[in-house]
């Protein structure tokens, strides 16, 4: 697998972007801007992330786009897929603590078709992170549909963030969840920093979010939108995230038994937590990870013709080991 590198200020790593977009035969805009959409969600990045809009400010300069149009299907653009319509979307993502270490597992759900894509980011004005990406694949998508937006990301910290579609009711304004994501990544060294992120930005999608940190500190952020979530810490060292909500103040938000009541949600929850105990949540470590995600048997590991596990990650945070699965290859990963 291909690994791409971007280097540079946001500005010149945007440039180096907007070449492989153009190159690609990427277009930006196109379609009807909604100017109230618009005006809410900037004035949310100028207030939250204006190194973000200097990157997109390099996307078009290098690519030689409209800015607006960069600017607006970015800022704006989950927010309209997600109120378009509810996408079949599932994913598994589970952490474990004991003496050996924290140890977290994610198998990525997805269309069978789903590219993947590595990359890293090398900013003098951040945390340099490797990312791992869909590269936003959807059903009849090319080339030239492909940006490098990342689902899971480690940074040279020790900082793991990774997410799990959530079901939610409502959207709202604020940043979308891969660039919360992107801006933790770049800014925080720990899942406590992290927590004060969330704390402070609203998110305009409902999202789940794993976080995992060398120390061995993991939270899940369960969020609706806006600045509504909540936190689930780790019960006898295991903390396990699939697609519905934990929170019981949140359950009255859960679309996904109206949406999508035939996800195995529930049975991917269930079935993981016993495996776990089955080896015992004291004894896990690294390749007992590698084993569960793997495991053709098991519901986490999807292989139908509408959904398949496209790539995995096994992950020893306080040793630094970064293992990625893909298409039967496997992969460590470097910061």
């Amino acid at each position: 697998m291909k690994e791409l590198i971007f280097k540079g200020s946001y500005w010149e790593i945007g440039r180096q972007l907007g070449k492989i977009y153009r190159h690609n035969g990427r277009t930006f805009g196109g379609g009807k801007i909604d100017k109230s959409l618009y005006a809410k969600q900037l004035a949310y990045y100028k207030k939250f992330y204006p190194e973000f809009l200097e990157e997109l400010k390099g996307i078009s300069e290098g690519g030689n786009y409209n800015y607006d149009d960069v600017v607006y299907d970015n800022i704006t653009g989950e927010t309209n897929w997600y109120r378009n319509k509810i996408k079949k979307t599932s994913c598994t993502i589970f952490g474990v603590k004991n003496e050996w270490g924290t140890f977290v597992g994610r198998n990525y759900d997805w269309y069978p078709e789903t590219a993947t894509s590595i990359y890293k980011y090398l900013n003098p004005d951040s945390y340099s992170y490797v990312a791992v990406t869909d590269s936003n694949y959807f059903p009849g998508a090319v080339k030239k549909d492909v940006i490098y937006y990342s689902n899971d990301a480690i940074n040279d910290k020790g900082l793991y963030i990774g997410i799990t579609f959530a079901y939610g009711a409502h959207t709202s304004f604020g940043l979308s969840s891969g660039h919360i994501r992107k801006l933790i990544i770049e800014k925080c060294r720990s899942v406590s920093e992290a927590l004060a992120m969330f704390k402070k930005i609203p998110v305009s999608c409902p999202k789940n979010f794993l976080i995992a940190d060398k120390s061995g500190q993991m939270a899940v952020v369960e969020h609706v939108s806006g600045k509504n979530y909540k936190i689930i810490s780790p019960e006898n060292g295991v903390l396990i995230k699939t697609n519905h909500y934990l929170d019981p103040t949140l359950i009255k938000e859960d679309l996904i038994l109206k949406a999508r009541p035939t996800n195995s949600t529930y049975i991917r929850y269930y079935e993981l937590l016993k495996n776990i105990n089955s080896i015992g949540a004291d004894k896990i470590k690294q390749n007992n990870v590698s084993q569960l995600i793997l495991d053709k048997t098991s519901y986490i590991r999807q292989n139908s013709p509408a959904t398949k596990t496209v790539w995995s990650l096994s992950l020893d945070m306080k040793k630094g080991k970064y293992d990625l699965y893909y298409r039967g290859k496997k992969k460590r990963l470097t910061v």
